[in-house]
């Protein structure tokens, strides 16, 4: 089994009220406009989301996958996670939002999975790569994208 995996986690305040940053959230604009690499979301009619995200990989060259995700909620936490059923690419985001006076304190968390019987069924030349490499390079992209997507949140949301 070839698996790739990544996973990052930022905890951020965002000077807005918890409802401004839940709105924010659950508006797949948002996401399409300001997280790096999502070329694609559009919701079916069961009600899962399809994420399309795209990454540049050292030796690699580009990887687009497709991830299809179901919406949970509970009171503080935000949570799109794999649908029942799913094998080979899984991808969960997760917001927990907390209220600090007139502050929201979020933490973003992401975390990629790509298993394949063998690299070459993720990309020709991945098995030359190798697993680690990838997850490496992986993680880093990861980061780069909650990063971003954190700063152009604050940007938007903030007073």
């Amino acid at each position: 089994m070839f698996t790739v995996q990544a996973s990052i986690s930022d905890l951020v305040t965002i000077r807005t009220d918890i409802e401004s940053v839940r709105i924010f959230l659950r508006d797949f604009d948002n996401f399409r406009e300001l997280m790096p690499g999502i070329e694609e979301i559009h919701l079916d009619r069961s009600g899962y989301s399809h994420w399309k995200i795209r990454t540049e990989i050292p030796v690699v060259g580009h990887l687009t996958e497709r991830f299809a995700l179901q919406f949970n909620e509970d009171d503080g936490y935000m949570e799109w996670s794999p649908v029942p059923g799913t094998i080979g690419n899984f991808l969960r985001f997760s917001a927990t939002l907390e209220e600090r006076d007139a502050d929201t304190g979020v933490r973003f968390a992401l975390a990629v999975e790509m298993r394949r019987d063998a690299g070459k069924n993720l990309h020709v030349l991945a098995p030359i790569a190798g697993e680690h490499r990838i997850s490496r390079e992986m993680e880093r992209r990861v980061g780069e994208m909650i990063r971003t997507f954190i700063t152009r949140i604050k940007q938007r949301l903030e007073r």
